[in-house]
């Protein structure tokens, strides 16, 4: 009965690691790179690098933004998007590849993006990211060499 007992807790404690700890947080990628960067002035992030798989958009709905409009612009349907938090998808097709939704408690983000886009391919995703007091500013770099 202890052996059953320690394997349950064993089976429980993987089960945790595994799936509790290998959510992929975007703000603290973004932050550890802007920590990384030598040059604080030229710190870009390349989202083509920070998710290597195939995709094909990504899309950063901010706060206002709401379910038929985040559909509208993905071309099918989204399903609930609360208009006061910030979505953010990788898309392949019609399917999600990569998803971020989080509300801000104190109505600020770590990470602000600063543009009036909301759709980029994967060549045209990079950004330059600055630090101002209260958070990290990714402003989108067009024709970026």
């Amino acid at each position: 009965m202890k052996i059953i007992s320690m394997f349950s807790c064993v089976l429980v404690l993987t089960a945790f690691v595994v799936f509790g700890c290998n959510k992929f947080n975007l703000d603290k990628n973004i932050i550890h790179t802007y920590e990384a960067c030598l040059d604080k002035e030229k710190c870009v992030i390349n989202f083509n690098e920070l998710f290597p798989f195939d995709w094909d958009y990504l899309f950063i709905f901010g706060i206002g933004s709401e379910s038929d409009g985040v559909s509208d612009n993905i071309g099918f349907r989204y399903g609930y998007k609360d208009p006061s938090s910030r979505l953010i998808l990788l898309i392949k097709g019609n399917n999600i590849l990569f998803k971020q939704e989080e509300k801000s408690i104190s109505k600020a983000y770590p990470i602000v993006f600063d543009t009036d886009s909301i759709r980029f391919t994967r060549e045209n995703s990079i950004f330059r990211i600055n630090k101002d007091e209260n958070s990290y500013v990714l402003t989108h770099i067009p024709n970026f060499d």
